[in-house]
């Protein structure tokens, strides 16, 4: 319930559907204000103040609060459980043990297959955003596919869809508005639009693959993104001089011709001033640079993404205030997701992830469809970093997301959830099956 939940600077739209449904529906739920403390407490004791035992004891209230629901008539299967469970896969995600984790989200699944699927969540389309937004933002995280997407399953269509924002423009969707063209609108410097171009362009090659590619189309991937990754390496690290007035027409020419292999590359603007910098466009290359890497080397994102790299891109993200980057949502949400996987394995891995959530919300709670298929891209991207054919991103069993190796069973709460709660999560969900299973 916290103000920073859908937006990146804490400023949530008070006429936004967060603000004006989803918070009085908590409010009226004893379950999801205690399972709130909860959370709370999990913050309080990563912080070290308060001890471990206690926020067991207050997750272990929270747990029962939801099970005696479960065993309730009526309330087993509605929005206020599955409001519960989603609060209480993000809380584990960040903080807890993967085998609570897993517990939750199989429970999940299984509820959502009792309902009838996502189209029939209550609050306005509101909730089964939010649970969606959590699953993408988790398999993403994991480099794995979504756990509760079943291609079975109808799509959820948005009962209340938004317009689009500039602000949601980025370059995991292709679009018909390129960053070359709305640099006034987004306050940005010709050669960081100039790069998100290539980036977009890039990224929408990979993705449009069909399932079984050429190894034409394959070479075709190979020569665009090792133009792009020269480009952009040749760029000076910290703020470019102003482009001429024809090179964005020129870069477009160029990123059609690439595809046939016959382009070269445009030359970098040979000087800058040393006396500013542009953190913006510093964060832009350096991610961008990522992206282009990985393709290139067709590794994860975890492989390519140093510690080093993680850490010079993460000090440069917060160089750039909040309010800023809630302007450019679209082009924060694509930063955050190539490191996303490394950061998992550094103590920063919590506030990534709840970035990665915040910032979908915002723009998920605008325009779906934006958020959406922003992720969907990054899901269909990582699968063909792993070396499927990007078709393997509508779910499954979630095994390949939660593997042994996996960074939360190293960054838990050591267990935050100790025999006990174990025994209590496993519980919550056979009553459960019990109560609903034909």
């Amino acid at each position: 319930m916290s103000r920073f939940r859908c937006s990146i600077d804490g400023n949530p739209d008070p006429n936004g559907p967060y603000f004006k449904t989803y918070m009085p529906f908590c409010f009226q739920s004893p379950l999801l204000v205690n399972i709130a403390i909860y959370s709370a407490a999990s913050y309080l004791h990563e912080t070290n103040y308060l001890d471990k035992t206690m926020t067991i004891a207050i997750k272990g209230h929270a747990i029962r609060m939801l099970n005696d629901l479960l065993r309730s008539e009526h309330g087993s299967t509605g929005d206020e459980v599955i409001a519960g469970i989603a609060h209480l896969i993000a809380d584990e995600w960040y903080w807890g043990a993967l085998h609570d984790l897993r517990a939750h989200l199989r429970g999940m699944r299984e509820l959502i297959r009792i309902r009838g699927g996502f189209n029939t969540l209550g609050l306005g389309g509101l909730l089964s955003k939010m649970v969606i937004l959590l699953d993408y933002s988790i398999a993403i995280a994991f480099e794995g596919p979504p756990y509760l997407q079943h291609s079975r399953e109808p799509a959820f269509s948005d009962p209340t869809p938004g317009p689009f924002r500039i602000s949601h423009n980025t370059p995991l969707v292709a679009s018909m508005v390129t960053f070359s063209d709305c640099t006034s609108g987004l306050k940005l410097h010709p050669a960081s639009a100039s790069i998100l171009d290539d980036i977009r362009f890039l990224i929408a090659t990979v993705t449009s693959l069909p399932a079984h590619s050429s190894q034409a189309e394959l070479s075709k991937v190979a020569t665009t993104s090792r133009w792009i990754l020269n480009r952009i390496s040749k760029l000076p690290a910290h703020s470019p001089e102003s482009p001429g007035p024809h090179e964005p027409s020129q870069n477009h020419v160029n990123r059609t011709l690439m595809v046939t292999g016959q382009a070269t590359p445009i030359d970098s603007p040979s000087s800058m001033s040393e006396d500013t910098t542009d953190p913006v466009y510093q964060a832009i290359r350096q991610a961008a640079l990522l992206y282009a890497t990985a393709i290139v080397e067709r590794q994860p994102f975890s492989k390519v993404c140093s510690h080093e790299q993680f850490y010079e891109l993460w000090t440069t993200v917060w160089r750039v205030p909040r309010t800023r980057w809630k302007s450019l949502a679209g082009i924060f949400l694509w930063i955050i997701v190539v490191i996303l996987p490394t950061a998992a394995t550094t103590p920063h891995s919590r506030f990534v992830k709840s970035m990665l959530t915040t910032s979908g919300l915002e723009i998920g709670t605008e325009n779906w469809f934006a958020a959406s298929s922003a992720l969907r891209a990054v899901l269909t991207l990582q699968a063909w970093l792993r070396g499927g054919d990007g078709t393997d991103v509508s779910g499954g069993d979630g095994s390949s997301g939660f593997g042994p190796s996996s960074s939360m069973a190293s960054s838990s709460m050591a267990s935050s959830a100790s025999g006990s709660s174990r025994r209590s999560s496993d519980h919550l969900y056979a009553v459960q099956r019990d109560s609903h299973e034909p």
